[in-house]
Parts: C-alpha cells; sequence; structure tokens
C-alpha cells in the first residue's frame, strides 16, 4: 500500500505543476478593451499587399482547331523572369467505349540559350521519333530568371495549343526565324 500512496502524490505534485506552468503563461498577447466594447490588439496587423503583375505578353499563338506546328520565337531577356506559359488539348480517340488522348498528339517546347543549350523543357505526350516522352498535363509554365538571349522553340502534332511567352520588363523582339503566320 506504501508504494501505491507515493504514486499518488508523484502524480498529484505532477498535476500541481502543470497547472501551476499553464497558469503563468500567455499563448496569446494580452488583449485590451476599446471603445464600446472592442479587443484590441496591442500590434496593429499589418495591411496586405498586393504583387502587381508586371508580366508583359511578347508573343501569343493560339490555334483555333488541331494542328501540326513548329515555331521559334527570339527574346532577348533584359528584365527576367522569361516565362513561357502553355495549354494544350490532345484530340481524342476512340478505343472501345473510352474516349482517350491520341497517341500521335503532343507537345514540345524549349528554351534555349545562345550557345544552343537547352536551359528548360517540357511538353505533353510522346513525340514521334523520340525514346522519352513527357507528362499528360495540359497546362504547364517554364521561366528562366537570368538576363540573355533566348530562343523559346514550340512544337506540336495533332494538338489545339495556346502558348504565351512574355518578361518581366519591356522586351526586345529579334528578327523571328520560321514564326507561324497566325
Amino acid at each position: 500500500m506504501g508504494e501505491r500512496v507515493e504514486n499518488v502524490v508523484v502524480l498529484l505534485v505532477g498535476v500541481i505543476l502543470l497547472i501551476g506552468a499553464l497558469a503563468t503563461t500567455q499563448p496569446f498577447p494580452p488583449f485590451t478593451p476599446g471603445e464600446n466594447g472592442e479587443v484590441t490588439t496591442p500590434a496593429p496587423t499589418p495591411e496586405s499587399t498586393d504583387t502587381p503583375d508586371t508580366t508583359r505578353e511578347i508573343f501569343r499563338y493560339a490555334s483555333a482547331e488541331y494542328e501540326n506546328q513548329t515555331f521559334t520565337v527570339p527574346v532577348n531577356v533584359t528584365a527576367p523572369p522569361l516565362t513561357v506559359r502553355y495549354t494544350v488539348t490532345p484530340r481524342l480517340i476512340t478505343e472501345g467505349p473510352d474516349r482517350v488522348p491520341s497517341p500521335e498528339s503532343w507537345f514540345v517546347v524549349r528554351i534555349v540559350d545562345e550557345e544552343g543549350t537547352v536551359v528548360r523543357e517540357d511538353g505533353y505526350g510522346t513525340p514521334a521519333g523520340e525514346k522519352g516522352g513527357y507528362s499528360r498535363n495540359e497546362k504547364g509554365t517554364l521561366e528562366v530568371f537570368a538576363t540573355g538571349t533566348y530562343t523559346v522553340e514550340v512544337r506540336f502534332n495533332e494538338m489545339i495549343a495556346e502558348v504565351v511567352v512574355g518578361t518581366a520588363g519591356p522586351p526586345l523582339m529579334l528578327p523571328s526565324q520560321g514564326s507561324p503566320s497566325a
């Protein structure tokens, strides 16, 4: 019975210490009543600020129907980032009772620097004749955060595609090489 009493005493002492510790700490700052019984915080809450979208569109391509297309957009980026946004819709085919994306539908966008190095790349599906493929995400964004001269290469097959190229500052367009007449 002596051991039982010790356990109860230790438990009670622990509970008393815990209650004392909780009573002395304030998890929140103290509130002071204001006029008309309003409760105010001791420090003002900062107002939220919106970051303006300063992306300037320098090129837009939108197909109205399923197309096969290849084009390039040269851009001299003086105010990064260079941003390429795309949305694609693959042609659907019937396989049994289901409508699925055609294996012939694919999309590739690459950002290439002056030396010809691919710095960003993304796409949809598997381009003909290539071993690797891309995810089946119908929307994507590529960004490059360094100044320089880049070429945005776009090619797609059996897709409805929208491609928007923009920068944070005023763009300097270079002469187009093979851009589609849209």
